[in-house]
């Protein structure tokens, strides 16, 4: 299966701009035999705090956009909006469509970026999106999401074997975007798509280098700094065989884990007295 990643300079706060600027890329990626196109992270807007102005329902007009993008070009398509909550704030939301146009999931940003003061224009989200993409099982995150581990790990459980973080990851950590994704595909033997952006908004520059890499590892397909159409091919088939060969999520001690949070547990055993 082809999968392509869309790496685009998003236009500041510029719906109508970057959703042009999308659909001659999701056809170009189409032309290129992908199944699966993937767009970064709110990539109709930017990560603005602006969240009043272009919040909108799930019928919204970024979302009616992309599902007819995934229907004109026969692909599945994975999208970003500003997801509108009624009584609270917003949700970072990412969306996915099926070739024919139809929504098949959607997942909200659990850990919003209080780094960067997103808990005050968007609201964490709850749950995690778990879909078929043709053979292969999916999820997807949302930049952030990257530094805890623990979401992937529960995906994988749930029978995940692709998993996808959009991004807006600015330069300033690109060494460490690069080292989570490859922890992420090594410590789940999976498949990780990481697609991030390039350009500038009024805060940060963003430095691209978006990724593919197989369930050992390894980069299949890697960005630079400019816009990009990236294309990788994927076997289905590969994270089961990787997961046989080395059985390694078999040996979790799932319970336990959650056993060692509780304050009671002694974290160490004592010295022997004797000896």
């Amino acid at each position: 299966m082809f999968v392509a990643i869309i790496q685009m300079n998003i236009a500041w706060e510029d719906p109508a701009h970057n959703l042009a600027q999308a659909e001659i890329l999701v056809a170009q990626a189409a032309s290129h035999g992908a199944r699966l196109v993937c767009l970064p992270e709110l990539f109709a807007t930017g990560v603005t705090l602006n969240t009043e102005t272009f919040a909108s329902a799930y019928d919204g007009p970024i979302p009616k956009a992309l599902s007819k993008m995934a229907r004109d070009h026969g692909v599945y398509l994975l999208g970003a909006y500003i997801r509108e909550a009624h009584g609270g704030l917003p949700f970072n939301c990412a969306i996915l469509f099926a070739p024919d146009g139809k929504p098949v999931a959607e997942y909200r940003k659990n850990h919003v970026f209080s780094y960067a003061d997103e808990h005050t224009a968007y609201a964490n989200g709850s749950g995690l999106a778990l879909a078929p993409v043709d053979a292969i099982p999916a999820s997807f995150f949302i930049c952030y999401d990257l530094r805890f581990p623990d979401i992937f790990r529960i995906a994988v459980h749930r029978g995940a074997q692709l998993l996808i973080v959009q991004a807006n990851w600015p330069r300033p950590r690109q060494a460490i975007w690069q080292t989570l994704l490859r922890a992420r595909a090594i410590e789940n033997q999976s498949y990780v798509i990481g697609v991030n952006r390039v350009g500038s908004d009024p805060k940060h520059s963003y430095f691209g280098g978006s990724l593919v890499i197989d369930p050992e590892g390894a980069i299949l397909a890697k960005a630079g700094d400019q816009p990009a159409v990236l294309i990788a091919e994927l076997d289905p088939d590969l994270p089961t065989r990787v997961r046989a060969r080395f059985p390694a999520l078999q040996d979790r001690r799932e319970g336990y884990y959650d056993q060692l949070r509780h304050p009671s547990v002694i974290l160490a055993p004592k010295p022997s007295q004797q000896g």
